[in-house]
């Protein structure tokens, strides 16, 4: 799960959504149904307080990064939701998104990527191509040793996306899909339809609170 503690990552217009909430649910979803496919899950977070005590949102990055790389997972998933302001507080942007780090060379961050929207595509809108950030790097993918991606799960400033993303019901059949993709992923049992691009934030707003 994104964020947490006292960076609560992006929030709805009105504020009564916080990104780190929201990617947490979705984050112990995939935790609760994660035996179902054999598969363990190692949360970073398990509350809205930064793990191990860390105190500032550089800090837990770090923590975030050590957990993983002693773990040594099979895959490691970021939950976000995105956000592109305007004036009126909401956005046309709508859909899921995957981004890659720009900085590793490892092709099992773009087999993971694919698998992932592969199998959330047939649930909702999903842009189909894995990003690439080709301004500021991912500290969180950049830093990692394994395979690794960052979701986002929609836009939180917009009306549709956000309905859909704090539905219950919604959440678990993304969570899995996440972990069905994982295990495809694992067994190599899919077909790479997507292909990397190069992309460019349409605006510096986006990454606002974004983990870097």
């Amino acid at each position: 799960a994104s964020h947490g503690g006292n960076d609560p990552g992006a929030k709805s217009p009105d504020d009564n959504y916080k990104e780190s909430e929201i990617s947490l649910e979705i984050a112990k979803r995939i935790q609760g149904l994660a035996k179902e496919y054999h598969v363990k899950v190692v949360m970073t977070r398990e509350n809205d307080e930064f793990h191990g005590g860390a105190l500032t949102k550089d800090e837990a990055l770090r923590k975030r990064v050590e957990i993983a790389n002693k773990v040594k997972p099979a895959a490691f998933i970021s939950i976000h939701l995105n956000a592109e302001y305007s004036n009126s507080g909401y956005t046309q942007l709508s859909g899921i998104e995957a981004y890659i780090s720009n900085k590793r060379k490892d092709n099992g961050d773009k087999q993971l990527a694919s698998a992932i929207l592969q199998n959330l595509s047939s649930l909702y809108k999903t842009v189909t191509e894995v990003k690439i950030r080709n301004t500021a790097g991912v500290y969180i993918l950049d830093q990692g040793t394994h395979p690794s991606v960052l979701l986002e799960c929609g836009f939180i400033n917009n009306a549709e996306d956000l309905a859909f993303i704090t539905d219950k019901a919604n959440q678990e059949k993304i969570a899995r899909k996440i972990l069905e993709a994982v295990v495809k992923f694992r067994s190599k049992n899919f077909e790479m339809s997507t292909g990397a691009v190069l992309h460019n934030p349409i605006s510096n707003k986006a990454w606002i609170n974004k983990e870097e």
